[in-house]
């Protein structure tokens, strides 16, 4: 992986024409006179604020949902409630500090990145750019822990398993694609490519797809073609 500053990029950043629609999830009046205060619209970011049951209903017209670390069952909570709608939207988290706990349980939830409080005024539109573009934001060091949390050997019978379409899937899930964005050149549908999504995950033994591009990333074999026979 490529390293940009201290963050580990997962593909090559590309810059977007139109404004990246950025959902804030918050109620707190003062909060969200804060965020308006700090948040840079100038920067082709699009923002609204919601709270959760309302994103719920809003997903599809969403690029990135920001939520606040309270704890990591809270956490825990909101991402499944958002990801039962939309399983490919990028979700960064703010929280108070960027320790390497904190980064492993957002990553591990199936959160795209996390920023801390102090530094999200100086970088939160690059931050929500860089997960809009289907890349990580988080310290390096956490990243390669994470990484190395789930680079577990594989066994040439498992590697079997991964059929071909699934490795298309996986190659363009590793290019930070969006399942619609899998869908059309495999000319297939969304649906079918959260299916293979799916069983790629009960195969390979991960729950979520950041989980899944960090396995494959400690195992480029499953990301290659088998020969037919």
């Amino acid at each position: 992986m490529q390293a940009s500053g201290n963050r580990v990029p997962t593909k090559t950043q590309k810059s977007r024409a139109r404004s990246v629609c950025v959902a804030i999830v918050e109620s707190d009046p003062l909060r969200i006179a804060g965020f308006q205060s700090i948040v840079d619209t100038r920067k082709g970011l699009g923002v609204s604020f919601f709270t959760l049951t309302e994103l719920t209903q809003a997903l599809q017209s969403i690029d990135v949902a920001l939520l606040r670390w309270t704890d990591v069952q809270s956490l825990a909570a909101d991402i499944t409630l958002i990801k039962q709608g939309r399983t490919d939207l990028a979700i960064l988290v703010m929280a108070p500090r960027t320790d390497d706990a904190i980064v492993m349980d957002a990553l591990s939830l199936g959160a795209r990145g996390v920023i801390d409080e102090v530094s999200f005024r100086a970088n939160h539109a690059e931050a929500i750019s860089v997960v809009a573009n289907g890349l990580v934001w988080a310290p390096r060091r956490a990243i390669a822990r994470f990484i190395e949390r789930h680079n577990v050997p594989v066994q040439p019978e498992e590697a079997r398993k991964v059929t071909n379409r699934e490795r298309d899937i996986l190659e363009l899930l590793m290019s930070g694609r969006s399942n619609r964005e899998i869908a059309y050149p495999l000319g297939i549908t969304t649906r079918t490519v959260k299916s293979h999504l799916c069983t790629l995950m009960r195969k390979l033994g991960v729950r979520n797809r950041i989980e899944l591009a960090a396995y494959i990333l400690g195992h480029p074999e499953l990301n290659a073609k088998v020969p037919r026979i």
